[in-house]
């Protein structure tokens, strides 16, 4: 690791050198090559969940004045799922 001060120091130093027009030939550091073995290995999941889209009648989202409106609309919703479900598996069988 190194600290901020070291960084700066650093990077000043090289463009001291190149505003004089030295050329610095860069040299890496040998008690730092085996800093990255010493480290365990991260492990997470990696996997992307499934993306859910908003019908727009969730409870966070909508709040009717009137519960029967409500449920047709929520009815009309799961009708359009469901047809959106078959016709995505009917693309899905005639693709293969």
């Amino acid at each position: 690791m190194v600290t901020r001060a070291d960084l700066k120091e650093a990077v000043y130093e090289y463009v001291r050198n190149l505003i004089e027009g030295k050329e610095t030939e860069q040299v890496p550091n040998q008690e730092t090559e085996g800093v990255a073995e010493d480290q365990p290995t991260a492990e997470r999941d990696r996997s992307v969940p499934v993306f859910v889209p908003s019908r727009g009648d969730e409870p966070y989202l909508y709040s009717p004045q009137d519960p029967e409106l409500a449920a047709q609309c929520s009815a009309v919703l799961d009708g359009l799922e469901y047809i959106e479900r078959y016709a995505w598996d009917a693309l899905e069988r005639n693709r293969k």
